[in-house]
């Protein structure tokens, strides 16, 4: 995050051949990027812009700054983490929809062969948690990939969501998303993680 800052303070705000924004705030950082809370001077519009070292999916517009490249996103609420956490569980009626919306999504993935990889509380965000309760959006695509390049005994993700298959080295499939979806559900129901972090292999 400290190269984020450091660049804004330097720049004064961020521009692409054909936008100009100047950031507010620095909501999140990531292994793969930093994202900042951005006025667009040309429209008028708060946006999300995310700074990675290497492309992902998913952007609004794209463009290089200083070696980096930015991503223009739709600025959304809270993850689904924080939200858990500030109700400490979550009720069935709330887990229902949400769990509704996640399938769909992963159904959607699975028609164009897309693994997420990397499934978790962190990388699914509310849209807006009071005006449209419980919708939410995956977002995060950094470990995505083709499920015929998911190869066997590689270990992705975050771990306590991982699925067996990694530790086990056994071929993996779109299942191991279902897998991290089955931890955050009861992550959801029971307001603390299913499984432990430590790794044992």
């Amino acid at each position: 995050m400290d190269w984020f800052q450091d660049l804004v303070k330097a720049e004064g705000s961020i521009s692409s051949a054909f936008n100009s924004y100047q950031v507010q705030k620095i909501p999140g950082s990531g292994s793969f990027g930093t994202v900042g809370l951005c006025y667009k001077n040309n429209t008028d519009q708060m946006v999300a812009l995310k700074l990675v070292k290497s492309p992902d999916h998913e952007w609004f517009c794209s463009f290089m700054y200083n070696g980096h490249f930015c991503h223009e996103y739709e600025v959304l609420d809270i993850s689904l983490g924080d939200f858990v956490k500030k109700s400490s569980t979550l009720p069935l009626h709330h887990i229902w929809p949400i769990l509704t919306q996640m399938a769909d999504a992963l159904k959607f993935l699975k028609s164009f062969i897309i693994i997420h990889g990397d499934l978790k509380p962190d990388n699914i965000m509310m849209v807006d948690h009071v005006r449209k309760p419980l919708q939410v959006k995956i977002i995060d695509f950094g470990l995505a990939r083709p499920a015929y390049l998911a190869k066997q005994g590689i270990s992705f993700g975050t771990l306590c969501y991982s699925a067996p298959e990694m530790a086990l080295g056994a071929p993996m499939h779109y299942a191991l998303d279902m897998w991290s979806l089955g931890c955050i559900d009861a992550e959801m129901f029971l307001g603390q993680l299913l499984l432990s972090a430590e790794k044992s292999w």
